[in-house]
This record gives C-alpha cells, structure tokens and sequence, in this order.
C-alpha cells in the first residue's frame, strides 16, 4: 500500500542514494530542500525500483529535507546531512 512506503536517504562521499521499504508502484519524484524551504533538487523515480543512486556533486555540504512523492501525494519525508570534502 502506498501509504506505507518509506523511503531512507543516504550520502557516502560524492553520490547519494535512497532506499524504499517496498518496490515502489507508481511513478513520482523525489525532491531535496534547503534550510529555508527552498527546492534544490528533483529527480524522477520510476514505477518498479527500491533503490536508486543520486548525483548530488551541486549541493553544498548542510542539512537537507526530501520528500517522497507518488502520483502527485507527499508520501513520506526526512532529513540528510551532507558533508562535501
């Protein structure tokens, strides 16, 4: 069920990634925000994945939130911390 689908961001060094707890059923996006509420960053998932890497060399090292959005509904969202060296 769509409503119970969690997705968990991660970093390790340049990429990022995030993870679902279920194969996602639908298309939909995800999307990364600053400190002040703005978007930094989008990215479309596609119907059939779990898992996926992101390319995220142009985000300064912060805190970022992303948003986990199926057909158009905020499913789930969380917070990352990235640290570029």
């Amino acid at each position: 069920m769509l409503s119970y689908t969690q997705a968990k961001a991660f970093h390790s060094g340049r990429l990022g990634g995030v993870k679902f707890t279920e194969t996602i059923a639908c298309d939909g996006s995800i999307e990364f925000y600053g400190m002040m509420g703005n978007l930094v960053y989008s990215t479309t998932i596609t119907k059939g994945v779990d898992e996926m890497q992101i390319n995220i060399n142009s985000l300064n090292s912060g805190l970022y939130f992303y948003s986990l959005k199926l057909n158009n509904n905020k499913i789930t969202s969380g917070k990352i911390t990235i640290v570029n060296k």
